[in-house]
């Protein structure tokens, strides 16, 4: 037997033992009770027989096997009436298409007769029509007749169209404006303006994606208001008439409105402290508009253009904003982002770290409007330089040739490894290995398709290092595979965000200037930089994407631990091209660095650099494609590596004004300005600077000297805009902002000489104030 049939047939030998068993139970029942207990005689009634166990035993089969009979009975008869059903039904539903075919055939002998019959109806009722709308003069009324026919013109074949629109005398057939078609120019506008990086933000999570008819696509979160957006797009497109239910409709499925789990994490310093300002002054009041964007448009005459958004219109120049001043000495709770220090105790060792934190102020409504005062003109002037780098960065990729390939590139934050199982001191120790990630999304047109081509790249490495010499060697299997398939190809336009301690530096520029020519025989090469904490771009959904399919791979059972294993995994696992970088290639480039690169003066202003000769660049403050490598914007000159003659020269005049008996011996004669030749003083004892320490030349002022410890002279501006020079102390690098944190140096004495630290003197300071 199957096993089905084993366990079918102890089930029926369960069922039979059960039987047998109340059968055996109830014969000795019967035969442990006695007689039944004597009944008095009754007349003309006899007392019932009382029967043996195996008559009732007997009598009892003999039911059961009548009971089985008779079901078998009514099962056949059950069997048999279905049967007569069908056949029943079969004759209806054959009966029914006979009568069908014998009503259409009737139908179409009398459809003349019928069809002359409406046509006399219809002549009466269609002159009337005619008359009517012939008498109708406004477009209104016309389209209300139009409207009443709108839905049997719908059900019309072509030649009933035809009649209708020779009973109501138009020279055109009729065609009723309802919904706007699905694929129209409108539509394609709409999905565009989304699209934009500073109408929404891009996101670079894994997890962060949604589906919609099994398209999984990375969610994009709106930057405004859905109100405001379909404002401004009506204003951008003035000829274009659409509708604000219209611009909802067809809003890209994967575009959200920003919530709580999806929140911006790299939010930019500047604008979340002048929002809450505004938000602070218009909850108590103080003024009408309700965000950043209305301060703006009550301003400036248009926030695309220069002089108004520099101050300098002699339109707006002199616009201010009406505050309700009735009562300025109420004090009220401002939210600001600051950078506070805290000491912390690491490995036994007291460590002070620099944090970002949000703090809540008391402060009077006088003293809110006058930081809102302070910062409005820099915050106008980070708002034009955002919305002129999206600018730029969508008319280099609308306008691009086939001899030239525009770059965005940026580092994704690294892959942490994992192992599909791991024990808990793996899981929370400092065990796990780290990826880097460096993405890329390059634009190329396409002269055969008449189109542009989009390819994704993506480059991992070991190495953790993400300054300018990582940079390169991530760019290296890049721009060899560039050359390689697009031997036209003579311009390379990067697009990249500015932090000092990567892109916007020296040492890249250097490499810029150089490397770029030699190594890869481009001829002509610009390098745009967003503006600070608005660098979020398509790049940045390329690790997205390798980092959720990786951690996909680890849930299925397999191991990513290091990077071979990453790279061997994805390699082909999507159509995003997959290189590695080893610790050799980026030591390779690190060799060929000289140490006396020219540091460029007002370095965090520059959003351009661009070149067509090799070590010399050009920058200037805004991007500009109007034409290509135009003089727009007041482009300066700058060479990252001297000639070595010069340097020679300035090195020989140099020794021969300076000599050995010059150098500050003498604390008596030594000043102010002689600071910058000592080294890093204690930060907790009082110090002279004189012949007791050791004397240092001065460093350049460049992002990459600024660190901790180091000593710097710094340009403060008072209230009335009067400047002056003090000592301090840097206690960070250059963050992304720009800022350095410096504490400041306290003189002792009245000569000068005497200087300690205040630690509580501690402020960020613009990296252009060093001197």
């Amino acid at each position: 037997m199957t096993m089905r049939e084993h366990r079918m047939k102890k089930r029926i030998w369960r069922e039979g033992n059960k039987r047998r068993m109340k059968k055996n139970t109830l014969e000795e029942v019967l035969l442990n009770t006695s007689g039944p207990s004597p009944i008095p005689e009754i007349p003309r009634m006899t007392p019932p027989a009382t029967l043996s166990p195996s008559e009732l035993s007997t009598r009892s089969s003999r039911g059961r096997k009548q009971a089985r009979r008779n079901r078998t009975t009514l099962h056949r008869y059950n069997i048999k009436f279905q049967e007569k059903i069908d056949q029943l039904e079969k004759k209806i539903r054959k009966y029914k298409k006979r009568l069908h075919r014998k009503s259409k055939k009737d139908s179409s002998t009398n459809k003349d007769e019928s069809n002359s019959q409406n046509t006399k109806k219809y002549s009466i009722l269609s002159n009337a029509i005619k008359e009517r709308y012939k008498t109708v003069k406004s477009r209104q009324g016309k389209r209300l007749i139009q409207s009443i026919l709108q839905t049997r013109i719908v059900k019309m074949s072509r030649m009933q169209l035809e009649l209708v629109r020779d009973t109501l005398g138009v020279d055109r057939p009729l065609k009723f404006k309802s919904v706007l078609p699905k694929r129209s120019d409108l539509v394609r506008k709409i999905h565009q303006i989304f699209l934009r990086d500073d109408v929404t933000r891009a996101t670079a999570g894994k997890k962060e994606t949604v589906t919609h008819k099994k398209k999984k696509v990375q969610k994009r979160f709106l930057l405004d208001s859905m109100k405001n957006l379909c404002k401004a797009f009506l204003k951008e497109n003035s000829g274009l008439k659409c509708h604000y239910s219209y611009f909802t409709k067809y809003r890209p499925f994967y575009v959200k409105p920003p919530t709580v789990d999806g929140r911006d994490t790299c939010l930019c310093k500047l604008h979340a402290n002048v929002t809450y300002v505004v938000n602070t002054l218009h909850k108590n009041k103080v003024i009408v508009q309700k965000d950043t964007n209305e301060v703006l448009h009550s301003l400036v005459c248009s926030v695309d253009s220069v002089s108004c958004m520099k101050g300098v219109c002699p339109e707006c120049k002199n616009r201010c904003i009406d505050y309700d001043k009735s009562n300025q000495t109420q004090i009220v709770d401002l939210r600001q982002w600051i950078r506070k220090s805290e000491v912390v105790e690491k490995a036994g060792k007291k460590v002070k770290i620099t944090k970002n934190v949000p703090v809540t102020e008391k402060l009077t409504i006088k003293e809110v409007i006058y930081k809102f005062e302070s910062e409005l003109q820099n915050f106008k002037t980070h708002i034009h330089n955002i919305r002129h780098q999206y600018k730029a960065y969508r008319q280099c990729i609308d306008g691009l040739t086939e001899s030239e390939v525009a770059l965005h590139i940026d580092f994704s934050e690294n892959y942490a490894c994992k192992y599909h199982s791991e024990v808990q001191s793996h899981h929370f120790g400092g065990s796990r290995n780290q990826i880097t990630l460096h993405t890329a999304v390059m634009y190329h047109f396409s002269a055969e398709a008449q189109s542009k081509r989009i390819t994704s790249y993506c480059t991992v490495s070991s190495n953790q290092n993400h300054g300018p010499s990582a940079i390169w060697a991530h760019l290296h299997p890049i721009l060899s595979e560039l050359k390689e398939k697009h031997p036209a190809v003579t311009t390379v336009h990067f697009f990249s965000d500015g932090p000092a301690t990567q892109y916007k530096q020296k040492i890249n520029f250097y490499l810029m200037a150089n490397r770029f020519f030699e190594d890869y025989g481009f001829r002509q090469i610009s390098w745009n930089f967003f503006e600070s904490g608005h660098g979020k771009g398509a790049a940045d959904g390329v690790g997205g994407i390798m980092k959720r399919q990786a951690d996909a791979i680890v849930a299925r059972g397999s191991d990513i631990a290091d990077v071979f294993q990453f790279f061997s995994a994805l390699k082909y696992a999507n159509k995003i091209k997959l290189f590695m970088v080893t610790d050799a290639d980026v030591k390779n480039v690190a060799a060929t660095i000289p140490s006396n690169i020219v540091p460029l003066k007002g370095t965090m202003q520059v959003h351009q650099m661009y070149s067509e000769t090799r070590g010399i660049l050009n920058h200037r403050v805004l991007s500009c494609f109007c034409e290509k490598f135009c003089s727009c914007h007041d482009p300066k000159t700058y060479q990252p590596l001297p000639e070595i003659q010069q340097q020679q020269n300035t090195v020989h005049e140099f020794l021969s004004n300076e000599k050995e008996d010059d150098i500050i011996h003498d604390v008596e004669d030594f000043t102010l300005s002689d600071i910058t030749n000592t080294i890093r003083m204690p930060t907790d004892q009082t110090v002279v600077c004189g012949t007791s320490y050791q004397t240092l030349q001065p460093e350049d002022v460049h992002p990459m000297n600024i660190k901790d410890g180091v000593h710097v002279l710094v340009k403060v501006r008072s209230n009335r805009k009067i400047e002056y020079t003090y000592a301090g102390v840097a206690k960070s690098t250059v963050d992304e902002e720009g800022d350095v944190m410096v504490m400041f140096l306290k003189t002792v004495d009245d000569s000068g000489r005497l200087f300690k630290l205040v630690k509580n003197d501690v402020s960020d300071v613009p990296f252009d104030d060093l001197i």
